[in-house]
């Protein structure tokens, strides 16, 4: 059984997180962290006023990383205005589970995908979505479209795309939308 992880621990986490990568000091003392109501294993720390810019730039000296959308006009469910915290699903199977729930579920936006891709590769060395892609249902772009995350084959590139149905996808890539609570 996997110990679960305190607040305090989490929090201290990322602080570390925030202070190695993007040399900030964050005070996480007072975001609520989600309880886990079921398999929502992975906490996301969000720093306030933190911008996609400053993420993508932290992505690019990581990884090689590309950018196909305009991230000017993209709308996030939630912003950055103060310290937040979220928990999403690890499983592959999430889209399916997501299903399940209804209406009303939340999703991951394209700024706390980044932020744990940042958080993921710099503990593991690879790529959260290998053969699959995270659509980020908590951003629109203008036209309604949800920016994509994946990684490509073969390499560590990261690549950000637009859920447009002119970016194609291999069939062989899975689809994962990642919900979250907050």
């Amino acid at each position: 059984m996997i110990k679960q992880k305190t607040p305090r621990a989490i929090r201290d986490e990322w602080r570390k997180f925030y202070r190695e990568m993007f040399r900030m000091d964050v005070d996480f003392s007072r975001v609520v962290i989600p309880k886990d109501s079921g398999g929502y294993d992975w906490e996301i720390m969000v720093a306030q006023n933190i911008t996609i810019y400053e993420i993508i730039r932290m992505c690019r000296r990581r990884f090689q990383f590309f950018v196909g959308i305009d991230l000017g006009g993209i709308i996030h469910e939630r912003n950055p205005e103060q310290n937040y915290a979220v928990r999403i699903m690890p499983r592959w199977d999430a889209t399916e589970i997501e299903k399940e729930k209804g209406l009303g579920q939340k999703y991951i936006t394209l700024i706390e995908r980044l932020i744990f891709e940042l958080k993921l590769c710099d503990r593991i060395g690879s790529p959260l979505d290998r053969n699959a892609y995270t659509t980020c249902l908590g951003s629109l772009d203008k036209d309604g479209n949800s920016p994509r995350v994946l990684a490509s084959l073969g390499d560590n590139e990261v690549c950000v795309i637009s859920s447009s149905p002119i970016f194609r996808m291999p069939r062989s890539y899975g689809e994962y939308s990642r919900s979250v609570i907050t």
